[in-house]
């Protein structure tokens, strides 16, 4: 990508990405030093705790070091406190009380979000219409969003997700046995690599035991390894 990235680094830290007068400098080595984002992000400090973020006026800040200090969004969230659990979280009418001592005693999203309960698992999460009972003891038991999605479990595995005719069946006992969205998808096998994907005609091959055998992406690019 000519006039975009300029320097790449990956020896446990990155020591410069240029995209176009959007990201001037970005460093691992445990902590980021500086991000620029058009105006956007001044500065993100990442050594166990960020320091400062800035959106164009929007995130004013936000101090990890355990707990959340403060964050600002145009009258959005006024206040955010983690010290093991949230205090108070406000979205311009939208989000009423949180708690999170092992647990959310209450979330309210404009008539849509109920009630929602996390002792080490969701009683119950309503979204106007759409989502109709959750259950995380280890597993879902059940999820519907209009039609979309009919069932969904987790017991160290998804066993069957629906949505709309696109994809058919997913299994993940550590690999995925196949995925299908409306003939694109065709198949995907993750027992460490990757054994065939299928989007219209456009991915061939992937194999991932370390590298990369083969990627068609219509006369785009032809082969990686």
């Amino acid at each position: 990508c000519p006039g975009c990235m300029k320097y790449v680094q990956y020896a446990g830290c990155v020591k410069y990405v240029q995209y176009a007068g959007c990201v001037k400098y970005v460093q691992y080595a445990g902590c980021v030093k500086y991000v620029q984002y058009a105006g956007c992000m001044k500065y993100v400090k990442y050594a166990q705790c960020v320091k400062y973020v800035q959106y164009a006026g929007c995130v004013k800040y936000v101090q990890y070091a355990g707990c959340v200090k403060y964050e600002q969004y145009p009258g959005c969230v006024k206040y955010v406190q983690y010290a093991g659990c949230v205090k108070y979280v406000q979205y311009a009418g939208c989000v009423k009380y949180v708690q999170y001592a092992g647990c959310v005693k209450y979330v309210q999203y404009a008539g849509c979000v109920k009630y929602e309960q996390y002792p080490g698992c969701v009683k119950h999460v309503q979204y106007a219409g759409c989502m109709k009972y959750v259950q995380y003891a280890g597993c879902v038991k059940y999820v519907q969003y209009a039609g979309c999605v009919k069932c969904v479990q987790y017991a160290g595995c998804v066993k069957y997700v629906q949505y709309a005719g696109c994809m058919k069946y997913v299994q993940y006992p550590g690999c995925v046995k196949y995925v299908q969205y409306a003939g694109c998808v065709k198949y995907v096998q993750y027992p460490g690599c990757v054994k065939y994907v299928q989007y219209a005609g456009c991915v061939k091959y992937v194999q991932y035991p370390g590298w990369v055998k083969y990627v068609q992406y219509a006369e785009c690019m032809k082969y990686v390894q």
